[in-house]
């Protein structure tokens, strides 16, 4: 299936495959849209040190509607009954690294931003991200030791200071 970007076009794609699936998917991706939304305005910010930070009586009124209690694969096959459609709004959930039989539901919304914002790679594929952001690291003097299993992160003031690995403390620059 040739997925094209932007919400409209999308649309047509899943009517196409499954007649009536253009209003489900237009509602859908609403509520994906808000997850969004909420995710950026109530937690990226987060520096997500402690479990307790998310402890905050404003975000209870979202739990009914977050998507935290169910997976994304029955969400999709609750709303569409073609193959097709369900495998395209189930296929960004494996970025999250796992199957979307196990991934909460609140990811969908990267619906919501593949979709509506379209799908880019990097020239040369995701690897070439890697080996740029070790260049530049290398450039300013970052030194890399490989295969060290961390045990401890101890974080000062919001920032890591020191990590414990294979039973040695590596301490942060400042």
């Amino acid at each position: 299936v040739d997925v094209p970007n932007g919400k409209e076009n999308f649309g047509n794609l899943v009517e196409s495959l499954e007649k009536g699936a253009k209003k489900k998917f237009y509602e859908m991706y609403e509520l994906d849209k808000w997850r969004y939304n909420i995710a950026m305005e109530e937690f990226i910010e987060k520096p997500s040190i402690s479990i307790t930070e998310y402890f905050d009586v404003r975000l209870v009124k979202y739990l009914p509607y977050i998507g935290l209690f169910n997976d994304q694969h029955s969400a999709v096959t609750k709303q569409f009954k073609n193959e097709k459609v369900q495998r395209l709004l189930e296929w960004p959930v494996i970025f999250v690294g796992g199957s979307p039989r196990d991934i909460p539901e609140m990811y969908s919304m990267l619906n919501y931003t593949a979709i509506g914002g379209g799908t880019l790679m990097p020239e040369g594929g995701m690897y070439s991200t890697i080996i740029g952001m070790k260049r530049v690291a290398d450039e300013l003097g970052v030194e890399f030791i490989m295969e060290h299993s961390v045990s401890k992160v101890d974080i000062y003031d919001g920032e890591i200071i020191r990590c414990m690995a294979n039973d040695k403390y590596f301490y942060a620059d400042k």
